[in-house]
């Protein structure tokens, strides 16, 4: 899957509206969009067992390792992967 598929997957699941004209406005409830977006964005990769690969694309993952067709593995710390989610969230956002 594409970085620009996922986005649009972001976009879907998003209970808030995401416009990069609005920005990362003040939810409701207390807190800012961008905290909704990342914890929204780790949810979907921890359920559906997918990581952000260093080229922005999606991949599979198994305790922790990106699967590359044809390719080598990566292997992914949450540290790495936090990172990963905030730059797309930004991407979504600014």
């Amino acid at each position: 899957m594409t970085r620009t598929e996922f986005k649009t997957i972001i976009k879907i699941f998003s209970a808030w509206k995401i416009d990069k004209r609005k920005g990362n406005y003040s939810l409701p409830g207390g807190g800012c969009l961008s905290h909704y977006l990342r914890r929204l964005t780790a949810e979907l990769c921890e359920r559906n067992h997918i990581a952000i690969k260093t080229n922005g694309d999606i991949g599979e993952t198994l305790n922790g390792r990106i699967f590359v067709p044809f390719g080598n593995d990566e292997f992914l710390n949450e540290q790495e992967q936090e990172q990963r989610i905030r730059a797309i969230v930004d991407e979504l956002i600014y």
